[in-house]
């Protein structure tokens, strides 16, 4: 028995209406409803179960180094230049970072947050909201690589593109830093996450 082709360029529904499933001629396109299959991508109109992960990036510093004299979080205090756009307005942001850094014994403590800034949100240097960031390095732990993590529930509710930065603060008088250099890089990682 030989293979049979079926050949149509649109399918209606019940009632008749153009609403069903539409080929394209030229570029075999598959349209059902509002929703378009293009190979390789995904209509606009896709619906993702919430907790689901849609995109991620990963990113290096190379080899920035910021040296941190100050006890507060300041925009200027960081390192790295992140830049993401979520598909959906309606995503979280989960941050991943890896970032080494140290202080002195004048010091006592460099706390470690992320830094965020898009054209729909006010800038800042302390993501988390938390006095004492996401992490911290102790004067005695000399250069140690830190993990911070945050979920950036993005109340702007927008595809703006968003920056991502590495930021830190001393909790006392003193000097510290954040990135060693290229050969020991701070490396992100940033997923957009469906609600």
């Amino acid at each position: 028995m030989s293979d049979s082709i079926l050949q149509v360029n649109q399918i209606k529904d019940k009632g008749g209406n153009a609403t069903g499933i539409t080929v394209a001629d030229s570029t075999a396109n598959v349209t059902i409803g509002n929703l378009t299959h293009t190979a390789g991508s995904i209509g606009s109109a896709v619906t993702f179960p919430a907790g689901h992960v849609v995109k991620t990036q990963r990113y290096t510093t190379g080899s920035e180094q910021t040296n941190i004299t100050v006890n507060n979080f300041l925009t200027s205090k960081t390192i790295g230049n992140f830049a993401f756009t979520p598909q959906f307005a309606s995503s979280n942001i989960l941050l991943m970072a890896s970032v080494v850094s140290n202080t002195n014994s004048t010091g006592g403590y460099i706390y470690i947050d992320f830094y965020k800034d898009a054209s729909d949100v006010t800038e800042t240097a302390n993501l988390s909201g938390y006095s004492d960031g996401l992490c911290l390095n102790k004067a005695e732990a000399s250069w140690q690589s830190k993990f911070l993590m945050f979920l950036d529930e993005c109340s702007e509710n927008s595809t703006s593109e968003k920056t991502y930065k590495i930021s830190a603060r001393l909790n006392a008088n003193g000097s510290g830093y954040i990135g060693w250099g290229s050969n020991s890089p701070c490396v992100v990682i940033i997923q957009e996450i469906t609600t």
